[in-house]
This record gives structure tokens, C-alpha cells and sequence, in this order.
């Protein structure tokens, strides 16, 4: 398939040092700038139908994406570590196994009243303690 000019141009300028990429520097009005771009409706992008429509079937369909079961999946062996390198050992030693992440209650009450952030102090006190130097600072807003 034929690819014009501005594509190419466009591509390269996407597929690049991310300092050179197009919209590093200038943002969403630079890549509107570009003349690969140049008939998109900016203004409704939202409201117009796709180029292309695609068919998802579930959350795992993957039908639309090409097929590449005879690819060479295989990777060189390394032989010896690279200069420098004294040690390969993993660096998880389980100190993570099991961990459940678990909210502290006077974060979850600061952002349910749109308050400010808490001072690492403020997150590590007991709620009630943590409730009552909220309310000196700040008063919640109603929901």
C-alpha cells in the first residue's frame, strides 16, 4: 500500500529521540500543525465515527491484531555477566510477598471532603486524633 509523503514524514517524526518527537515541544498544537493532519475536524473529533470500525468480541479477542506465530521468539544466551556486572542475583527477595495495600482511613476522609494532602504526620496518627487536627485546619465541605 502506498504511503504518501506527510505520512512518512509523520512517522518519523513520532518514531524518534522523544526530545525530537513531534508535541514534545509544543504539545497537541503542534502535531495539529502537522500537514499529515491537516483536514481533521479538531473541534468534533469526538463526535465523528472512527476511519476504521473494529469488532471486539471480549476481553480477549484479539482478532484484530496480526498473527505472528512464526516468529523467532528466541533470545541469544548469555554467557558470561558484562563488565562490571558482579551479581545476578534477583533483587525481590519476598520482601513484598503477601502484601495487601491497604488505605490509611484519615487519607480516605481528607479526599471524600476535597481537603488538602496530609502531612506524612497527619497519615500516621489514629483517625480520631487526625479528625480533630483536620477540623482546626480545614472545615469540610459539604458532598
Amino acid at each position: 500500500m502506498p504511503i504518501s509523503v506527510d505520512a512518512k514524514a509523520t512517522i518519523r517524526r513520532f518514531c524518534c529521540d522523544h526530545d525530537k518527537r513531534m508535541g514534545h515541544s509544543n504539545g497537541l498544537e503542534e502535531i495539529k500543525q502537522c500537514p499529515f493532519f491537516r483536514r481533521v475536524d479538531w473541534d468534533r473529533i469526538r463526535e465523528l465515527p472512527a476511519p476504521i470500525r473494529i469488532e471486539v468480541r471480549g476481553i480477549a479477542d484479539t482478532s484484530n491484531f496480526d498473527d505472528f506465530s512464526d516468529a523467532d521468539l528466541s533470545f541469544p544466551e548469555v554467557k558470561e555477566p558484562p563488565a562490571g556486572v558482579t551479581n545476578f542475583a534477583p533483587t525481590d527477595r519476598g520482601e513484598f510477598l503477601d502484601y495487601t495495600f491497604k488505605r490509611f482511613q484519615c487519607l480516605t476522609q481528607i479526599m471524600r471532603y476535597g481537603g488538602t494532602n496530609p502531612t506524612a504526620q497527619q497519615a500516621f496518627m489514629p483517625s480520631q486524633q487526625n479528625a480533630n487536627t483536620k477540623s482546626v485546619q480545614q472545615q469540610p465541605t459539604p458532598i
